[in-house]
């Protein structure tokens, strides 16, 4: 855990964007579906009902936890774990846990004793509601990291333009934000969010991510095309009416002859 320097986002380099390549999935809970009306998208620790989940050793089954080389985008081979949530006892990770900062977020990592690897990464997958425009959907995307983020993909691409998360140079030395907004990845249906987490060493490493939409739009209902049932009992019915007006006109003619 490096609290003495800033963060640069040098690692992308480390990882190679590209396709879904993982064979196994840790997420336990049903994929959550996302409409323009959601809130925490896909926040770390949130519990689904607008808060987040207890502070220690309690697993997410939203999202999963795998360890990497660094030299691909996953290991082909990722078998995704559970993780839990947890924070070191000190100011690091305590700062960053007020709910003024994340009220519908808590901190994961891989297990109770809060270390991680070199590389770690962190995946969520939901649903996209069918009547979300995928082109207009913007996720905020806010994350503090022990020690940074290096990389966030959606659908196997890396996001571009990513503001890392650091280390304040002042004591005590907590985790400074980093930001983000995911746009243009998104597709109809099922999608994935994998974000890499850089850790000097075997040591305590976490992630803590809060979300937003900043944008969304509705795609237009499709427009109602009768069916042959519907014209059918519409011409039947016009026939009808033909009918009997034809036979009220020759009643009439009768009538007056």
């Amino acid at each position: 855990m490096k609290k003495s320097v800033l963060l640069a986002s040098t690692a992308s380099a480390l990882f190679l964007a590209g396709g879904p390549t993982t064979t196994a999935v840790a997420q336990t809970a049903a994929p959550r579906t996302v409409t323009c009306a959601s809130t925490a998208v896909f926040n770390t620790g949130a519990d689904g009902a607008g808060g987040k989940l207890a502070l220690s050793n309690v697993a997410d089954p939203s999202w999963g936890y795998a360890t990497g080389s660094g030299s691909s985008y996953p290991p082909p081979s990722t078998t995704w774990g559970t993780p839990v949530t947890g924070q070191l006892s000190t100011s690091a990770w305590v700062w960053t846990d007020s709910d003024t900062v994340s009220p519908q977020a808590q901190w994961l990592t891989r297990d109770a004793t809060l270390n991680g690897s070199p590389n770690n990464y962190y995946r969520y997958v939901f649903n996209l509601a069918a009547n979300v425009d995928p082109a207009q959907l913007q996720v905020t995307t806010t994350y503090y990291a022990d020690d940074g983020v290096t990389a966030i993909y959606v659908n196997g691409q890396a996001a571009p333009s990513l503001q890392p998360n650091a280390w304040a140079t002042g004591s005590p030395r907590e985790t400074v934000p980093g930001s983000t907004t995911l746009s243009g990845n998104w597709v109809a249906g099922t999608n994935e969010v994998i974000v890499a987490v850089g850790n000097s060493g075997n040591s305590p490493s976490g992630l803590l991510v809060n979300t937003a939409i900043a944008n969304c739009a509705s795609l237009a209902a499709p427009a109602q095309v009768p069916t042959m049932e519907v014209w059918g009992l519409a011409s039947l019915a016009a026939l009808m009416s033909l009918g009997a007006s034809f036979g009220l006109a020759r009643r009439s003619r009768r009538r007056s002859a």
